[in-house]
């Protein structure tokens, strides 16, 4: 398992994110939720639930890209951030970042997605 290259590719997107802007044209690359693969692993997804980096609109098996997968002991997930937008019962199986209210469209949200991403991802 190489949750390496998931981080360096997450961490080196949300370094681009000057501005809002630019949210989508790195939307690929960027998380919008983690989907829970084996009791210990998480796949960082992007806005379109494929795994980060992939774009195409064909299904995707989420177990042909295990070298995404990030281990539990990697994540942060205590953030009060976190817990305002996830349920108890999605904290078992999906983590999101952002949802319609707090989707990064401005300076403040775009500082609270990059935030709430660094810190559960411990980048």
């Amino acid at each position: 398992m190489n949750a390496l290259y998931s981080r360096e590719l997450i961490k080196s997107s949300i370094d681009a994110l000057a501005s809002p802007r630019n949210f989508n044209q790195l939307r690929s690359c960027l998380p919008y939720c983690l989907v829970q693969q084996k009791p210990d692993c998480y796949l960082p997804l992007n806005r379109s639930y494929k795994p980060i980096g992939i774009s195409e609109r064909d299904w995707v098996e989420y177990n042909d890209y295990s070298f995404l997968f990030i281990p539990f002991k990697l994540l942060n997930l205590e953030s009060s951030q976190l817990k305002e937008l996830n349920s108890p019962l999605d904290l078992h199986h999906y983590i999101y970042f952002f949802d319609d209210k707090t989707h990064p469209r401005d300076k403040k949200l775009m500082e609270r997605y990059k935030d709430l991403v660094t810190k559960t991802l411990k980048l």
